[in-house]
């Protein structure tokens, strides 16, 4: 009896440790290297496209910016890339089932790049989706070698690893990892990359750290990362990923990519698709008389899509303030409205990792009667309405996970075209310090809090008649104030 229960305990033992062996969802999956890349969902190619392009071509272009020593960060993803034809014929690469595959489909309207992982049951798993809209066909969108590389860069950019590190490419002393923007200055290269080994336990990536690669120089968007120490074990892969800043990265890529492929027409109807727009509110800290109740209130806007993407806009303006002392009443309003295009950069700097420049232009109305302190000068007006303003502002950002501080310098002229007004004019130079906090975000909209502090120096001059002079009326004023305040912005 007892040989006969052992003997059944044994056979169970044996099949439950059978069961668990073969059951691919209990075993630990490291992710093969190998992609294969879809075009589907194109049942008849545009003729033009027949005739000017083969899927083979641009695919085996579209391949090289996802595998190893190729692409915009120089180490991809993939050891191998096979290119499938939508007749199901292998184009180029080797046949085989392979762990990712890349599908392209879509309609008129849209084109959709979706990278799938096939776990051991022949599961596909989506890792990263991206939407195109476009009108524009599939095989001409790739043909493009700017738009094919920034596809990619969006696709290794939103899976779970931009970089694989075999054993073969890790050293004792130190790992490098080198990539490339090209002449793309309208992006930024991370400053550094996680480091991580990769597992898939049943539906979840399982990371382990290995350090970061620290970004060690930047030569015109060609770029090192050092990764330090790594130990080269057979079978083990590293793999990298830009950690901070990764949402935005994908968010500008999207705008320069829809920029390279979108017609006129598209520019045109797509001109809000994405943007921003924000208020602030400041109140002066120091001043003189009613110049020190002169609140700012500010509305401002850029346009980041579309065939006005780059134009700013702002309007600024302090509601009527009136003020009365020992030496009389004084009364002020003021109003900007600029547009403007903006030009910027991204740098590897580690204190500012993005510059732009503003060129403005817009029209400038102001209202001043000011009684002086000076006894011996007599009350006087100013005004301007609507006189022609010209400006430029720059700016340096250094963007975090947690914040983004943006310091900032404006200056202006405003001088009427024709001699009105008394040929007045006003200059303004102002400079200030704008931290931004993200509150709320919910897909590609993010709603962030702006506390800020600015210096303002504003002169308001005009040229006096020979009976002016003799009234003893002043020629200028100019009034310097600190002023902070706060606001929120909306992106989307």
């Amino acid at each position: 009896m007892a040989e006969f229960r052992w003997a059944n305990i044994l056979k169970l033992s044996a099949a439950i440790l059978s069961v668990a062996l073969v059951t691919p969802r209990a075993m630990a999956q490291t992710p093969g290297l190998n992609l294969t890349v879809e075009l589907a969902g194109f049942p008849a190619l545009e003729s033009v496209e027949k005739n000017t392009y083969t899927f083979s071509q641009v695919c085996q272009a579209f391949g090289d910016n996802l595998t190893q020593n190729h692409g915009l960060l120089g180490t991809g993803p993939f050891e191998s890339v096979t290119c499938q034809s939508p007749d199901k014929k292998t184009a180029t690469g080797a046949a085989g089932k392979n762990d990712w595959v890349l599908r392209i489909r879509g309609d008129k309207k849209e084109k959709i790049f979706e990278i799938f992982w096939r776990d051991a049951q022949g599961k596909e798993i989506s890792q990263a989706k991206y939407v195109l809209h476009t009108e524009a066909g599939p095989l001409s969108i790739l043909a493009k070698k700017t738009t094919n590389s920034l596809i990619a860069f969006y696709m290794t950019t939103a899976m779970p690893f931009r970089s694989t590190l075999t054993p073969a490419m890790v050293t004792a002393d130190k790992t490098n990892i080198k990539g490339s923007i090209g002449p793309l200055t309208q992006m930024r290269l991370p400053t550094a990359l996680s480091l991580f080994t990769l597992t898939r336990n049943d539906d979840i990536w399982q990371t382990t750290s290995a350090g970061s690669a620290k970004m060690a120089e930047d030569k015109g968007g060609h770029a090192t990362w050092k990764a330090g120490k790594l130990t080269a074990v057979d079978g083990i892969n590293y793999y990298a990923q830009q950690t901070e800043g990764r949402r935005d990265t994908l968010h500008r890529v999207d705008q320069i990519i829809q920029a390279n492929v979108d017609s006129f027409a598209d520019k045109f109807l797509t001109m809000g698709r994405s943007g921003y727009a924000g208020v602030r509110y400041g109140v002066p800290t120091v001043g003189e008389g009613v110049l020190k109740k002169a609140k700012l209130i500010g509305i401002f806007g850029e346009f980041r899509s579309g065939v006005v993407a780059g134009l700013k806009l702002n309007y600024d303006f302090t509601p009527a303030q009136i003020y009365t002392d020992s030496l009389g009443t004084s009364k002020y309003s003021w109003s900007r409205f600029q547009m403007g295009y903006g030009f910027s950069k991204a740098l590897a700097n580690k204190l500012f990792n993005w510059i732009d420049a503003t060129p403005r232009i817009g029209f400038t109305t102001l209202q001043l009667h000011y009684t002086p302190a000076d006894e011996t000068t007599t009350p006087y007006d100013f005004k301007l309405s609507k006189a022609p303003t010209i400006g430029l502002e720059i700016g340096a950002e250094s963007r975090t996970n947690y914040f983004i501080a943006r310091l900032w310098a404006f200056g202006s002229l405003s001088v009427p075209i024709i001699p009105i007004d008394h040929n007045n004019s006003t200059n303004s130079v102002r400079a200030g310090l704008d931290f931004y906090r993200e509150l709320l975000s919910f897909r590609d909209t993010k709603l962030a809090g702006l506390i800020f502090a600015a210096i303002d120096s504003t002169s308001v001059s005009k040229k006096l008649s020979a009976a002016e002079i003799d009234e003893n009326q002043a020629k200028n004023i100019r009034n310097t104030s600190l002023i902070i305040g706060g606001g929120t912005t909306f992106t989307w």
